[in-house]
């Protein structure tokens, strides 16, 4: 083989090897690097090490290609007779790198990898559970950070598709002939609302829709079961008003009305979505929330119970608003009704105001109170 012939090989066979090492260890590096927030790589280089082994392995191989392929032109000496089985061997070498590359990069493109790293850990956790009938709380907290840090719509998405699975799988799975009781999510429904209410990347509409609709999955399967009694209800319930809350703060309306509407036969959600409803001003989702609590309300009987309680509750606060417009319609819902109200309209409110634990709201039902004790007042003089 003549020197110049030796050089062009030697040649291309070192451009191969570059434009490989740089294809398998680079590109991936980079979209990793673009497309992964920093918080999350922690998660990717702890559960996919095997998996980017794929990507590590092929630049071992390509220096051993190189060494064989240093040898296999080297001019002279002991090695000559080997020549044309490190020939070979480098030739295949460089096969199995175009392989492996092929092969690395067909997987992570068939599905993103932070679906393959969430999808994973939910595997996992599934396992632990069927094996030990309790969630695993280091996996699901690795699931929780990996929603926290991701971004707000796709990435999120990712994992909370991944938590219904899972809720999904605890609810109807069995563990030693035993069926599941109603407190065995009591963990991640506890945790759940990190993925999207927190200060580092808040969900979007898109992930408050998704999670109402496992959180009404929840309360579904449980009512079906006759356990609302149950931790697991309990823990939905506590759920669904801390998201509401935060829906009526940052979501459009159309996502906060499918939370009122979710939370409908629920004086006690509906009363806190109302008095935040009105610290942001958002005025027409009082208004929705206000006939949904005042129908509530008089389906139970406007008398001295929890409904008329929240009622009382919700209109007193309307009180210290600005608009005028918002005051005339508490005080004309009053006055219109004041005479269903059992024993008294004014029993009612001493009662709501004895029932309530927040001292604002026990001084606003205290004005209101003092304001038709006056008009009564003056009824009776005139």
């Amino acid at each position: 083989m003549s020197s110049e012939l030796l050089f062009e090989t030697a040649r291309t066979f070192l451009i191969v090897n570059t434009a490989l090492l740089v294809f398998s260890v680079g590109i991936p590096s980079l979209v990793i690097q673009l497309t992964i927030p920093e918080k999350l790589r922690y998660f990717i280089q702890k559960y996919f090490v095997s998996i980017f082994g794929l990507f590590l392995v092929i630049p071992l191989i390509i220096v051993t290609n190189s060494l064989l392929l240093t040898f296999y032109l080297y001019p002279k000496g002991t090695l000559i007779p080997l020549k044309p089985f490190l020939g070979k061997c480098a030739g295949y070498c460089l096969f199995i790198c175009i392989v492996l590359s092929i092969i690395g990069w067909v997987w992570y493109l068939l599905k993103p990898i932070m679906a393959k790293l969430t999808m994973r850990l939910r595997k996992e956790m599934e396992k632990q559970f069927k094996k030990k009938g309790t969630l695993d709380i280091e996996l699901m907290e690795s699931i929780i950070d990996i929603g926290v840090y991701g971004e707000p719509n796709n990435q999120k998405a990712l994992v909370i598709r991944e938590f219904s699975k899972l809720i999904q799988y605890v609810q109807k799975s069995h563990h030693k002939n035993k069926k599941y009781e109603g407190k065995e999510l009591g963990i991640l429904l506890r945790n759940y609302d990190k993925i999207i209410i927190n200060s580092y990347s808040p969900g979007d509409d898109k992930n408050f829709n998704d999670s109402l609709k496992i959180i009404t999955n929840i309360i579904g399967n449980l009512k079906k079961e006759n356990r609302l009694d149950s931790l697991d209800y309990q823990y939905a319930v506590e759920l669904l008003k801390r998201i509401g809350k935060k829906s009526i703060e940052k979501c459009t309306r159309s996502t906060c009305q499918c939370i009122i509407e979710l939370s409908k036969n629920d004086a006690d959600i509906l009363f806190s979505l109302g008095v935040l409803a009105l610290k942001y001003n958002r005025f027409e989702i009082f208004k929705t929330i206000q006939h949904k609590l005042e129908s509530l309300a008089e389906k139970k009987g406007l008398k001295q119970n929890e409904e008329t309680a929240y009622l009382l509750g919700m209109l007193s606060h309307i009180r210290k608003v600005e608009s005028q417009a918002m005051r005339d319609l508490a005080n004309s819902y009053l006055e219109t009704n004041k005479n269903i109200f059992e024993p008294s309209l004014i029993s009612c409110m001493v009662h709501a105001r004895d029932f309530h634990e927040r001292f604002d709201t026990k001084d606003n039902i205290n004005q209101l109170i003092k304001h038709f004790n006056n008009k009564i007042t003056i009824s009776l003089v005139i």
